[in-house]
């Protein structure tokens, strides 16, 4: 599975008349305050012949050039980022949908192989197309389910569906993958999502696995 690529990698493959777009807008910033100089044309010999051109009024005017420059540029790259920002966005969505599809996968694959060990699992993750610390976490959480009784495997699935990140429907899914019920991977995979939402809208103290797992109980 390809990694997810930042921003401008992602403009360069995907979308390069954007990234077009603002080396001519920072292009014709630059000409702009290129002609705007206090010595430039007919307004520099105005100056000139009054004998302003090393004055501070000629500063002044090559202040204002420089700082009109640097707002049309900064202004340039606003709006690649607007224009930008909800196509990237939906595909790292779409990524991050790849992953945790394929941490579902895998780990299904790795339960019905009957892996036990953490080294194999790991091994196995990687060759599966996991990168290094998917691979390592779901390797890890592989050891925790194979040494999880009945009674403890609700709460095993829980932690591992929050370290991994899973949203609801694949949460779900991870969880019927690790032996639970419908109903039951139902409700651990609503709990991993009051988790998930809680710590992205930095409630911290309500993110904590284990307080999650009391309200859903035992």
């Amino acid at each position: 599975m390809s990694k997810t690529k930042s921003m401008a990698a992602w403009l360069s493959t995907e979308h390069p008349e954007l990234e077009d777009a603002l080396g001519d807008a920072l292009k014709a910033a630059d000409r702009q305050y290129a002609v705007s100089q206090p010595g430039y044309g007919k307004s520099g010999d105005a100056l000139a012949g009054a004998g302003l051109l090393d004055s501070g009024y000629a500063a002044y005017l090559a202040g204002i050039a420089y700082a009109t420059r640097q707002s049309s540029r900064a202004q340039a790259q606003r709006d690649l980022r607007r224009k930008a920002a909800g196509g990237y966005a939906s595909y790292v969505s779409q990524k991050e949908s790849e992953r945790q599809s394929a941490l579902t996968q895998v780990t299904n694959k790795l339960l019905q192989n009957g892996i036990t060990s953490e080294d194999a699992a790991y091994t196995l993750a990687l060759q599966y197309g996991l990168g290094r610390t998917d691979a390592r976490r779901t390797a890890q959480n592989i050891s925790k389910i194979n040494g999880s009784g009945s009674a403890q495997l609700r709460r095993t699935v829980l932690d591992n569906i929050i370290s991994l990140g899973m949203r609801a429907e694949y949460g779900k899914q991870y969880a019927m993958v690790c032996g639970l019920s419908e109903e039951e991977a139902e409700r651990v995979a609503q709990v991993a999502e009051a988790s998930y939402l809680a710590k992205n809208l930095g409630y911290s103290s309500y993110a904590n696995m284990a307080d999650y797992y009391d309200r859903y109980g035992q």
